[in-house]
């Protein structure tokens, strides 16, 4: 009776070790208590920092984070001290020994501190999450996924980029409207133009023209005297040189 006295506390003392994910977002459990999916996974990319939240009731437990169902896992936090004031830590996303061609999500688990050499109990564990191999280009975002008291996943971290977006597009607008509206003037203006020099080329000079006469002897000046006579130049004084005679005409 005695042997089986600590298999009967061993509930009791379960009962007394609580934990619970603030972020990332933990897993819900249906009635039966398997887990359910959630289709809203984060993605988070290489190099980004995180700071994992949590609470708990244990003294020492390790948080893990495992990768589908692969068996491949690896300890980022291992604490075996009795304050109990330690629920949370920066992390950066790494790859550790985990293969993320696989395309598998990831999750943390909050665990007893035998995990995982066996003999564990997994208290609570997150929701899936994917990281990209890729790191976070930060050229286009303003921010990078960091969490803080209020955790920034990363489908809601994309409102950096689309304010980027939007600003560059009323730029776009803004500097393309005054430009059409300057080409529509010009274009206008040389149309203009043009219409005036074809209205110069046609247009009728027949009005307020002065008219040609029929007979060009019409209008020849008339008031020159008929007959002239040619005066001589007297030369020296003592000459005296007749008039020719007759008249020009």
């Amino acid at each position: 009776m005695l042997q089986l006295l600590p298999l009967l506390l061993l509930p009791v003392f379960a009962l007394g070790q609580t934990a619970s994910w603030d972020f990332p977002k933990p897993y819900q459990k249906n009635s039966a208590g398997q887990y359910l999916f959630n289709a809203n996974w984060d993605v988070w990319h290489l190099g980004d920092t995180l700071e994992l939240r949590w609470n708990t009731t244990l003294s020492n437990y390790n948080i893990v984070m495992e990768q589908g169902k692969t068996g491949l896992n690896t300890v980022i936090l291992r604490k075996d001290t009795a304050d109990n004031s330690y629920s949370g830590m920066k992390w950066t996303v790494q790859r550790y020994n985990f293969d993320l061609s696989l395309d598998l999500p990831f999750y943390f688990d909050i665990s007893s501190d035998a995990y995982p050499a066996g003999g564990s109990t997994i208290i609570t564990r997150t929701n899936y999450f994917n990281i990209s191999s890729s790191p976070r280009d930060t050229t286009k975002s303003g921010t990078t996924c960091s969490s803080t008291s209020n955790p920034c996943p990363t489908n809601k971290c994309t409102f950096a980029d689309e304010k980027n977006r939007t600003m560059e597009i009323g730029l776009g607008l803004g500097l393309g409207i005054p430009l059409l509206i300057a080409l529509i003037s010009i274009f206008f203006l040389v149309k203009r133009l043009r219409e005036s020099g074809k209205e110069a080329q046609n247009a009728d000079f027949t009005k307020g023209a002065v008219p040609v006469a029929a007979d060009t002897n019409q209008f020849s000046y008339r008031d020159a005297p008929k007959y002239s006579s040619t005066v001589h130049e007297i030369s020296t004084r003592n000459e005296v040189h007749e008039a020719p005679g007759g008249s020009q005409y």
